[in-house]
């Protein structure tokens, strides 16, 4: 994570119009101020080779990315790629159609994906996260748990949100999420673009669920008085 120079991505893929991501609630009411203070992060190369030494990092392994072929994920990509060369760490960027780097993660052909997410219905907080993070009872991997991750903590606490009854019992479980993002790593949130979505009662024919695939059926919305 702190080997992502977020601020030249940023400039590279997106013209500058963007922030650097942290959480999945980055920038919104629930982004916890404290918490990314406390168990945030600097883009900070020299240490983060460091520690990779320390832990054993294998830098004579080529590592490969795979990534669709939008502009600003290009981008992004090759400034990570230069980032790592500075330290003589290698990374392959391969391009390939969106199913296909699907299909590649789920097989474990690559090491890295870059990916968009968004949460456009913010009154279903959880809907589209738990797909990333979740786990069954018989330790099949919901369809897009990429990373295969088993580790049920972050799924616990994305369903938690459904039974806070305060929103200051929802401002506790979403802090609990960040830090844990903040510390596990299990992804790592890149950047959040210069966009906003807002969900009113006023509007009618909203897919919701087309919205969280960054989908918006404009010609069914009917506004109301």
């Amino acid at each position: 994570a702190m080997m992502m120079d977020k601020e030249t991505m940023i400039k590279a893929g997106a013209g500058g119009k963007g922030t650097p991501a942290y959480s999945m609630f980055n920038g919104g009411i629930y982004d916890d101020k404290a918490v990314s203070s406390e168990y945030g992060y600097e883009f900070d190369p020299d240490t983060a080779y460091q520690m990779l030494q320390e832990e054993g990092f294998d830098f004579d392994r080529t590592y490969v990315a795979c990534i669709n072929d939008l502009p600003v994920r290009q981008a992004m990509m090759t400034v990570m790629q230069e980032t790592w060369a500075k330290y003589g760490m290698k990374l392959e960027i391969q391009t390939l159609d969106t199913q296909t780097c699907i299909a590649t993660m789920r097989e474990g052909g690559c090491d890295f994906w870059i990916n968009g997410t968004s949460s456009a219905d913010r009154t279903f907080l959880w809907t589209g996260f738990l797909d990333w993070v979740s786990i069954d009872a018989d330790g099949n991997y919901a369809p897009f748990n990429l990373s295969k991750i088993s580790d049920p903590k972050l799924m616990e606490l994305a369903q938690g949100m459904t039974s806070a009854i305060t929103e200051e019992d929802l401002l506790s479980v979403t802090s609990e999420i960040q830090k844990v993002l903040l510390t596990d790593y299990n992804y790592i949130f890149m950047i959040t673009p210069n966009i906003n979505c807002a969900v009113s009662n006023r509007l009618k024919g909203v897919d919701k669920d087309q919205m969280l695939a960054m989908t918006l059926n404009y010609c069914d919305w009917e506004v109301t008085a």
